[in-house]
């Protein structure tokens, strides 16, 4: 058996429980493991601008340009992983009774007003923000979701178990993955 995953009935079945899962605004997984390869493909969709999210408007390219942002192209991502406090930095990995937690922080954001969770709201659901002088619009950039997908299509790619793939697929569509 060259892949190393056992067919057996049982053994599907508790893969597909032990897959990882989010729930709002966390993911849960009992393998550090995934907890990690999440926050990789987190990190990295965001500073390469791979998650296919809606493009910034130039004034807010032109802006991070004046700011010295290494990518003021990418949405999301502004110093990055170079200063503390960050869209891109504040994600961690918490240990459980049951396994792994990776939770956006609650700390105040390095540049804004507003706490890196509350931005995290807001960018990922998108936002309508009424002021006295505008309305402004803030599409929603759902990196969080499109780096849970990718971490579940590596997972996906790497069982041979169809009833894997098929509760992986189940998932992505919002579906709970139930062994069967």
């Amino acid at each position: 058996m060259k892949h190393g995953f056992s067919m057996n009935t049982e053994a599907i079945k508790k893969r597909i429980q032990r897959l990882p899962k989010k729930i709002g605004d966390t993911l849960e997984t009992s393998s550090k493991k995934d907890a990690l390869r999440f926050i990789k493909n987190y990190r990295e969709g965001i500073r390469n601008n791979t998650f296919g999210l809606e493009p910034l408007q130039p004034a807010t390219i032109k802006r991070k340009q004046r700011k010295g942002y290494a990518r003021p192209e990418s949405p999301l991502y502004g110093l990055g992983m170079d200063g503390r406090r960050t869209y891109t930095s504040s994600i961690r990995p918490y240990k459980t009774k049951k396994g792994w937690r990776v939770n956006v922080l609650n700390i105040k954001h390095h540049e804004a007003d507003a706490t890196v969770k509350t931005l995290f709201h807001i960018h990922e659901y998108g936002a309508v923000i009424h002021t006295s002088r505008a309305v402004i619009r803030i599409p929603a950039r759902p990196a969080f979701k499109r780096a849970y997908d990718k971490t579940l299509l590596e997972r996906s790619a790497e069982d041979p178990a169809e009833k894997v793939k098929a509760a992986i697929d189940g998932m992505m569509k919002g579906k709970h993955g139930k062994a069967h």
